[in-house]
Protein backbone atom coordinates (compact mmCIF):
# COMPACT_ATOMS: atom_id res chain seq x y z
CA UNK A 1 0.00 0.00 0.00
CA UNK A 2 3.13 2.80 1.26
CA UNK A 3 4.31 1.58 -2.36
CA UNK A 4 1.35 2.25 -4.00
CA UNK A 5 0.82 5.71 -2.68
CA UNK A 6 4.94 6.26 -3.43
CA UNK A 7 4.21 5.77 -7.56
CA UNK A 8 1.35 7.65 -7.29
CA UNK A 9 2.77 10.88 -5.65
CA UNK A 10 5.51 10.58 -8.00
CA UNK A 11 3.35 10.67 -10.99
CA UNK A 12 1.74 13.67 -9.82
CA UNK A 13 5.15 14.94 -9.07
CA UNK A 14 6.31 14.25 -13.01
CA UNK A 15 3.43 15.99 -14.33
CA UNK A 16 3.76 19.65 -12.22
CA UNK A 17 7.10 19.42 -13.56
CA UNK A 18 6.54 19.18 -16.98
CA UNK A 19 3.73 21.66 -16.28
CA UNK A 20 6.03 24.49 -14.90
CA UNK A 21 8.58 23.53 -17.95
CA UNK A 22 6.43 24.20 -20.75
CA UNK A 23 6.82 27.27 -22.93
CA UNK A 24 4.61 30.39 -22.45
CA UNK A 25 2.38 30.96 -25.34
CA UNK A 26 3.41 33.88 -27.31
CA UNK A 27 2.15 37.44 -26.05
CA UNK A 28 -0.05 38.67 -29.15
CA UNK A 29 0.42 42.81 -29.04
CA UNK A 30 -2.72 43.78 -30.67
CA UNK A 31 -2.73 46.04 -33.42
CA UNK A 32 -3.07 49.86 -32.63
CA UNK A 33 -6.35 51.13 -34.19
CA UNK A 34 -6.63 53.11 -37.33
CA UNK A 35 -6.97 57.07 -36.41
CA UNK A 36 -10.08 58.47 -37.43
CA UNK A 37 -10.47 61.74 -38.25
CA UNK A 38 -13.26 63.89 -36.24
CA UNK A 39 -14.89 66.37 -37.43
CA UNK A 40 -13.40 69.65 -35.88
CA UNK A 41 -15.68 70.78 -33.25
CA UNK A 42 -18.26 73.96 -34.45
CA UNK A 43 -19.56 76.86 -32.82
CA UNK A 44 -22.64 78.14 -33.33
CA UNK A 45 -22.27 82.06 -33.98
CA UNK A 46 -25.75 83.64 -35.28
CA UNK A 47 -24.50 85.57 -38.72
CA UNK A 48 -26.99 88.28 -39.75
CA UNK A 49 -29.01 87.73 -42.33
CA UNK A 50 -28.06 89.81 -45.70
CA UNK A 51 -30.94 92.29 -45.76
CA UNK A 52 -33.64 92.05 -48.74
CA UNK A 53 -33.32 94.56 -51.74
CA UNK A 54 -37.17 95.22 -50.32
CA UNK A 55 -35.77 95.57 -46.71
CA UNK A 56 -33.11 98.38 -47.88
CA UNK A 57 -34.39 101.80 -47.37
CA UNK A 58 -34.33 103.69 -50.59
CA UNK A 59 -32.39 106.92 -50.90
CA UNK A 60 -34.41 109.80 -51.60
CA UNK A 61 -34.21 110.79 -55.26
CA UNK A 62 -32.74 114.30 -55.99
CA UNK A 63 -35.48 116.92 -56.65
CA UNK A 64 -34.58 118.80 -59.76
CA UNK A 65 -36.09 122.13 -59.72
CA UNK A 66 -38.10 122.59 -62.68
CA UNK A 67 -38.22 126.07 -64.95
CA UNK A 68 -40.87 128.16 -64.40
CA UNK A 69 -39.78 131.13 -66.82
CA UNK A 70 -37.13 131.89 -68.78
CA UNK A 71 -36.13 135.89 -68.79
CA UNK A 72 -34.90 137.37 -71.74
CA UNK A 73 -33.32 140.63 -71.57
CA UNK A 74 -31.57 142.85 -74.33
CA UNK A 75 -28.80 144.60 -72.77
CA UNK A 76 -26.98 148.01 -73.66
CA UNK A 77 -23.17 148.94 -73.24
CA UNK A 78 -20.38 151.47 -74.38
CA UNK A 79 -17.65 149.42 -75.06
CA UNK A 80 -14.67 151.78 -76.12
CA UNK A 81 -16.59 154.65 -77.57
CA UNK A 82 -19.54 152.51 -79.05
CA UNK A 83 -22.45 151.52 -77.97
CA UNK A 84 -23.07 147.63 -77.99
CA UNK A 85 -26.03 145.18 -77.58
CA UNK A 86 -26.12 141.74 -75.69
CA UNK A 87 -28.78 139.42 -74.62
CA UNK A 88 -28.76 138.14 -70.78
CA UNK A 89 -31.39 134.93 -70.68
CA UNK A 90 -31.75 133.32 -66.89
CA UNK A 91 -33.50 130.25 -66.64
CA UNK A 92 -35.60 130.69 -63.27
CA UNK A 93 -37.04 127.75 -61.34
CA UNK A 94 -40.34 127.30 -59.42
CA UNK A 95 -39.00 128.74 -56.18
CA UNK A 96 -37.79 132.03 -58.14
CA UNK A 97 -34.17 130.88 -57.55
CA UNK A 98 -32.29 131.18 -60.72
CA UNK A 99 -31.23 128.03 -62.18
CA UNK A 100 -29.15 128.86 -65.24
CA UNK A 101 -28.13 131.80 -67.05
CA UNK A 102 -26.56 132.64 -70.81
CA UNK A 103 -25.20 135.77 -71.83
CA UNK A 104 -24.30 136.56 -75.40
CA UNK A 105 -21.28 138.03 -77.02
CA UNK A 106 -21.42 142.15 -77.62
CA UNK A 107 -22.47 143.53 -80.82
CA UNK A 108 -22.22 146.96 -82.58
CA UNK A 109 -25.92 148.33 -81.80
CA UNK A 110 -27.41 149.10 -85.77
CA UNK A 111 -31.05 149.82 -87.10
CA UNK A 112 -32.52 146.25 -86.37
CA UNK A 113 -31.83 144.47 -82.93
CA UNK A 114 -28.83 142.32 -83.09
CA UNK A 115 -30.34 139.99 -80.25
CA UNK A 116 -34.47 139.05 -80.09
CA UNK A 117 -36.46 136.61 -78.27
CA UNK A 118 -38.47 133.62 -80.49
CA UNK A 119 -39.71 130.89 -78.12
CA UNK A 120 -39.71 128.29 -76.16
CA UNK A 121 -40.88 124.28 -76.56
CA UNK A 122 -40.83 121.70 -73.56
CA UNK A 123 -37.20 121.52 -73.87
CA UNK A 124 -36.08 123.95 -76.03
CA UNK A 125 -35.68 127.91 -75.47
CA UNK A 126 -34.87 129.81 -79.04
CA UNK A 127 -33.70 133.00 -79.75
CA UNK A 128 -31.39 135.31 -82.10
CA UNK A 129 -28.24 136.06 -82.32
CA UNK A 130 -26.62 138.55 -84.35
CA UNK A 131 -28.54 136.74 -87.35
CA UNK A 132 -27.77 133.05 -86.10
CA UNK A 133 -30.89 131.18 -84.25
CA UNK A 134 -29.77 129.30 -81.91
CA UNK A 135 -31.41 126.66 -79.37
CA UNK A 136 -30.84 126.29 -75.61
CA UNK A 137 -31.73 123.46 -73.77
CA UNK A 138 -34.17 124.65 -71.28
CA UNK A 139 -33.35 122.67 -68.46
CA UNK A 140 -29.02 123.55 -68.29
CA UNK A 141 -29.14 127.03 -70.80
CA UNK A 142 -26.73 124.79 -72.83
CA UNK A 143 -26.47 125.79 -76.20
CA UNK A 144 -27.73 122.55 -78.52
CA UNK A 145 -27.29 124.09 -81.41
CA UNK A 146 -26.29 127.45 -83.48
CA UNK A 147 -27.31 127.93 -87.37
CA UNK A 148 -26.37 131.25 -89.33
CA UNK A 149 -28.36 130.92 -92.35
CA UNK A 150 -30.92 132.97 -91.64
CA UNK A 151 -28.39 135.95 -91.40
CA UNK A 152 -31.68 138.57 -90.29
CA UNK A 153 -33.60 140.05 -87.67
CA UNK A 154 -37.33 139.92 -86.59
CA UNK A 155 -39.03 143.43 -86.16
CA UNK A 156 -41.13 142.30 -83.29
CA UNK A 157 -42.54 139.22 -81.65
CA UNK A 158 -45.04 138.09 -84.44
CA UNK A 159 -42.39 138.12 -86.72
CA UNK A 160 -40.95 134.47 -85.30
CA UNK A 161 -43.10 131.23 -84.55
CA UNK A 162 -42.37 127.80 -83.20
CA UNK A 163 -44.77 124.80 -84.64
CA UNK A 164 -46.23 121.78 -82.96
CA UNK A 165 -42.44 120.19 -84.21
CA UNK A 166 -40.33 122.16 -83.21
CA UNK A 167 -39.49 123.99 -86.66
CA UNK A 168 -38.65 127.58 -86.12
CA UNK A 169 -40.39 129.78 -89.05
CA UNK A 170 -38.88 133.83 -89.18
CA UNK A 171 -39.39 137.02 -91.40
CA UNK A 172 -36.39 139.34 -91.26
CA UNK A 173 -37.41 143.19 -91.51
CA UNK A 174 -34.74 144.14 -94.06
CA UNK A 175 -34.52 140.26 -95.44
CA UNK A 176 -35.08 137.23 -95.88
CA UNK A 177 -38.08 137.08 -96.34
CA UNK A 178 -38.87 134.04 -95.31
CA UNK A 179 -36.55 131.25 -93.18
CA UNK A 180 -37.66 128.00 -91.53
CA UNK A 181 -35.05 125.72 -89.80
CA UNK A 182 -36.50 122.16 -87.94
CA UNK A 183 -36.01 121.19 -83.96
CA UNK A 184 -32.45 119.37 -84.57
CA UNK A 185 -30.87 122.89 -86.22
CA UNK A 186 -31.42 122.08 -90.44
CA UNK A 187 -32.06 124.50 -92.73
CA UNK A 188 -35.52 123.47 -94.24
CA UNK A 189 -35.70 126.96 -96.67
CA UNK A 190 -34.98 130.23 -97.16
CA UNK A 191 -35.87 132.84 -99.56
CA UNK A 192 -34.64 136.55 -99.37
CA UNK A 193 -37.06 137.94 -101.82
CA UNK A 194 -40.71 136.52 -102.98
CA UNK A 195 -41.32 139.85 -104.68
CA UNK A 196 -39.77 142.89 -105.37
CA UNK A 197 -43.16 144.39 -105.23
CA UNK A 198 -43.24 143.24 -101.32
CA UNK A 199 -40.74 144.72 -98.87
CA UNK A 200 -40.28 144.64 -94.78
CA UNK A 201 -41.96 141.80 -93.51
CA UNK A 202 -43.39 141.80 -89.97
CA UNK A 203 -45.63 138.91 -88.92
CA UNK A 204 -46.37 135.55 -89.57
CA UNK A 205 -49.02 133.52 -89.14
CA UNK A 206 -49.30 129.72 -89.59
CA UNK A 207 -52.90 128.57 -91.11
CA UNK A 208 -52.43 124.60 -90.94
CA UNK A 209 -49.77 123.74 -94.06
CA UNK A 210 -49.92 127.70 -95.30
CA UNK A 211 -48.09 130.43 -93.86
CA UNK A 212 -49.39 133.97 -94.05
CA UNK A 213 -46.51 136.45 -94.08
CA UNK A 214 -47.36 140.15 -93.73
CA UNK A 215 -45.22 143.21 -95.40
CA UNK A 216 -45.30 146.56 -94.41
CA UNK A 217 -44.69 147.88 -98.29
CA UNK A 218 -46.62 146.28 -101.37
CA UNK A 219 -47.78 147.41 -104.60
CA UNK A 220 -50.22 150.19 -103.62
CA UNK A 221 -46.91 151.32 -101.00
CA UNK A 222 -46.94 151.65 -97.65
CA UNK A 223 -49.97 150.00 -95.38
CA UNK A 224 -48.54 149.68 -91.25
CA UNK A 225 -52.03 149.13 -90.49
CA UNK A 226 -52.95 146.09 -92.46
CA UNK A 227 -50.07 145.28 -94.67
CA UNK A 228 -50.07 143.27 -97.92
CA UNK A 229 -49.93 139.55 -97.44
CA UNK A 230 -48.22 136.35 -98.91
CA UNK A 231 -49.54 132.61 -98.39
CA UNK A 232 -46.50 130.28 -98.73
CA UNK A 233 -47.51 126.82 -98.99
CA UNK A 234 -45.12 124.78 -96.73
CA UNK A 235 -45.26 121.58 -98.60
CA UNK A 236 -43.38 122.96 -101.60
CA UNK A 237 -43.02 126.84 -100.18
CA UNK A 238 -44.74 128.37 -103.62
CA UNK A 239 -46.80 131.34 -102.64
CA UNK A 240 -49.81 133.26 -103.96
CA UNK A 241 -51.03 136.60 -103.06
CA UNK A 242 -54.12 137.20 -100.79
CA UNK A 243 -54.87 140.75 -101.38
Amino acid sequence: MKRLFCIVFAALLCLTLCACDSTPAPVVTPEPAPEVELPAPTIDVDTPEEPSVSDVPEEPAEVVSQIRDIVFTRCEAMTDGIFTEYAQITGVGESGEILWDYTSDQYEAAQMPQTSEIGRTSDRYYFCENGAVVALDISTGAVLWKNSDFNGAPAQPQSSLIDENGTVYLCGYLGPDFYAVDADGNTIFKTDTFSEDYWWPFALEKQGDKMVITFEMGPGGSDTENGYKLCVDLNDFSWTTEN
